[in-house]
């Protein structure tokens, strides 16, 4: 191994030993620590808890509603993208109908000019 690449293995082994560390001491900190919580309104609406487990309640609701968000968007990115590739179908087909009408306009006639429609090609 390179000194470069020792450098950087330390450098993360450092740095998450850094953060384990806060971590347990914000847990021995903060688990002993009650807070009350208000809900609503009102007599009752009120939960008491220590504060590390509202930090971590907290935290899962962070993560449950990002990919709620995350998720939304990405539904609402296909949908667009649905609606777009259906309109390219759709003026493909009217399109190749066109192509259609022409070529049997100038079959019937054997000239270029453009013919009204008969009822039968109408629909």
């Amino acid at each position: 191994m390179n000194w470069w690449m020792k450098i950087k293995i330390w450098t993360k082994i450092g740095v998450f030993s850094i953060i384990a560390v806060y971590i347990f001491l914000f847990s021995i900190k903060n688990l002993g620590t009650k807070t009350e919580l208000w809900i609503f309104f009102g007599q009752g609406w009120t939960i008491e808890s220590s504060v590390l487990l509202l930090a971590v309640g907290a935290f899962v609701c962070g993560i449950i509603s990002t990919l709620m968000v995350r998720t939304i968007l990405r539904t609402m990115s296909q949908l667009r993208e649905m609606k777009r590739k259906r309109a390219e179908k759709e003026a493909i087909a009217i399109l190749n109908r066109a192509a259609k009408l022409r070529t049997r306009d100038s079959l019937s006639t054997g000239d270029s000019a453009v013919n009204p429609a008969r009822s039968e090609d109408v629909g």
